[in-house]
């Protein structure tokens, strides 16, 4: 079978499906549309087979992507300032749009399209635009905004991706909002989706089965050996003497013959694709005989 590459996925997915998502969003895209949002996320865990539960902040990042919303909103302004540019001639449309906004510059509580278009400019630091729009260049003015509304989403990303206690290990290692470098580097799925299953803690070890559990951070141990260390995927990569041979043969020596979260970290994020691709190996491999050693167990 075809292996399509994700960059090559993604801009499928907002030729074919965002477009229709956002069709005529210039109407009606001030709302943020979650029926419309979970197509998106939907497919982007789908696009590496992780977990529904998986954090969409966490998504987001690994994809270096926006919520839909987002380009909803830089399409709304851009409409705004042509009809005061471009389609001024359009008596119909011009009559209405300052119709509206007389509207609502009256009452501050009548909600509609234009006062809807001034809430977005405001939130955003630009308010001048909304008083003066027939004196701003669309060309110029729409990266600047695009730019201040993607910044805007980063910054809550950011806060939110650092507060979340199931990410912690994510939160080290993505330090720049941008498509993940592993994504692209390897051509086998079954690699790409059991990095990205690590990264994004979309598995079955202790430290994220034992959140959905309720049971104390402090008391999701490794059951399979007598280190007393929480199973985290630190331990379950680096230290745990359970996969002694398949760290080994899998994982250059450099990196675990002294374990550090760092080294963890240089090795998530090395830019070797075969160092890369034998992580995977390890980690299917590893997962597989822990799942073997607690059906034993139990």
């Amino acid at each position: 079978s075809v292996e399509v590459p994700i960059r090559i996925m993604l801009n499928l997915f907002d030729s074919l499906v965002a477009s229709v998502l956002n069709y005529s969003c210039e109407v009606w895209g001030f709302l943020k549309a979650d029926n419309l949002e979970r197509v998106h996320k939907k497919f982007l865990k789908w696009l590496i087979g992780v977990k529904m539960s998986t954090s969409n902040s966490a998504l987001y990042g690994e994809f270096g992507r926006y919520p839909l919303y987002v380009t909803r909103q830089i399409r709304i302004v851009k409409y705004f300032l042509r009809i005061y540019t471009e389609k001024r001639n359009n008596c119909i449309l011009f009559t209405v749009l300052n119709n509206l906004r007389n509207d609502c510059e009256r009452n501050n509580n009548v909600v509609n399209w234009a006062s809807n278009v001034r809430k977005i400019l405001q939130n955003t630091g630009f308010n001048d635009v909304w008083l003066f729009p027939k004196s701003v260049d669309i060309k110029f003015f729409i990266p600047i905004f695009k730019i201040r509304i993607v910044d805007i989403f980063k910054n809550e990303w950011r806060i939110d991706i650092t507060t979340k206690s199931s990410l912690s290990l994510y939160k080290e290692f993505k330090t720049v909002f941008q498509l993940s470098p592993y994504l692209e580097m390897l051509k086998c799925v079954q690699h790409r989706n059991i990095i990205a299953k690590l990264i994004l803690s979309s598995h079955q070890l202790n430290i994220e089965t034992g959140r959905h559990r309720n049971i104390a951070r402090t008391d999701r141990k490794c059951e399979l050996c007598e280190t007393n260390d929480i199973e985290d995927e630190y331990h379950f990569v680096m230290i745990c003497p359970v996969y002694r041979l398949l760290r080994i043969h899998y994982i250059p020596r450099f990196y675990y013959v002294r374990p550090s979260m760092a080294n963890f970290l240089d090795l998530l994020n090395c830019s070797n694709a075969n160092v890369l691709n034998r992580l995977a190996v390890f980690c299917i491999k590893a997962f597989k005989q822990r799942q073997n050693e607690l059906n034993y167990l139990y």
